[in-house]
């Protein structure tokens, strides 16, 4: 994008190259928080109670998961047997929190902290944003940050 931008407004470059700059320093600020927050972690695993477009972030960042559907499938309701291994680990890892995705159906997530009393967190998967973020400007790092904060209490 940078190259495009300085390319098709050549008297704007040192501005567009600037503010790449910058925005490439917030991203890499982010990311040394989510490692920080992952190396101090009391646990170092994630539950979803919903679908998972989490694997390369789990990767990324060395950690372990567990979800009720497998990547983005278009399943609605996970099976018992899936619930059921879900609230076993949190009660024999002592996992403080489940997660869901951004519009998610929470439902899940809510059956599964009534039998276990985890803390129901969102991580946003970056691909879609409400009408009213997309009216306010909410960036990408924005999102990353609110889910660096809701990764630091679900894995304390």
């Amino acid at each position: 994008m940078e190259e495009i931008f300085c390319e098709a407004d050549p008297e704007h470059e040192k501005q567009f190259r600037d503010n790449a700059a910058a925005y490439r320093e917030q991203i890499a600020d982010v990311q040394s928080e989510i490692e920080e927050i992952v190396d101090n972690a009391r646990v170092k695993k994630i539950l979803f109670a919903d679908r998972f477009p989490f694997l390369y972030f789990t990767q990324e960042f060395g950690l372990d998961y567990d979800a009720a559907f497998a990547g983005c499938a278009g399943d609605t309701e996970p099976s018992a047997r899936v619930i059921a291994s879900l609230i076993e680990e949190i009660q024999s890892e002592n996992i403080k929190a489940i997660y869901h995705v951004e519009m998610g159906n929470t439902k899940t997530a809510q059956m599964i902290q009534e039998a276990t009393g985890v803390e129901i967190l969102e991580l946003h998967s970056c691909h879609t944003v409400t009408s009213k973020q997309l009216q306010e400007g909410v960036t990408y790092v924005e999102l990353m940050r609110q889910n660096a904060e809701n990764l630091k209490k679900g894995l304390q």
